[in-house]
């Protein structure tokens, strides 16, 4: 099994015919104080397996900081089922998980991990940057 993307966007859905509509795309969070709330974000990721690996699988999403710390206490765990759209094709997962009013308590770097059925198959990044002010003239 493999992770063959993974990303942050504003909003995104699959459409009936398996299609990922993606709005908004970042890995920056630009915040005027700490601690910050994010009203809307949505993490997409699609996986790829061989048909021998199966259909149904778990997912825990950890959110951890630069030192590998939980941020999360009790990560979300989700059910994904893996399709096939054609005979000669690999099996394919789609996830989109709403994660809208996670709290940032500092800034840093932090990192989404996607680990299936108690695997690491990939992360996403996200850094949270206190917002700039500009200079006095």
């Amino acid at each position: 099994m493999e992770m063959k993307f993974g990303l942050l966007c504003d909003a995104a859905n699959e459409s009936r015919e398996g299609k990922l509509n993606i709005l908004g795309e970042f890995n920056t969070i630009w915040a005027g104080g700490f601690p910050v709330r994010w009203p809307r974000c949505v993490l997409v990721a699609r996986f790829e397996a061989h048909p021998s690996e199966g259909q149904d699988h778990d997912l825990v999403l950890r959110l951890t900081d630069r030192d590998g710390a939980d941020i999360i206490p009790s990560p979300p765990r989700l059910p994904i089922r893996f399709a096939q759209a054609a005979p000669d094709m690999p099996l394919r997962a789609q996830v989109v998980v709403n994660l809208d009013g996670m709290t940032f308590e500092r800034p840093g770097e932090f990192e989404y991990h996607l680990v299936v059925d108690g695997h690491h198959r990939g992360s996403v990044p996200i850094w949270v940057r206190p917002r700039q002010k500009p200079a006095e003239a």
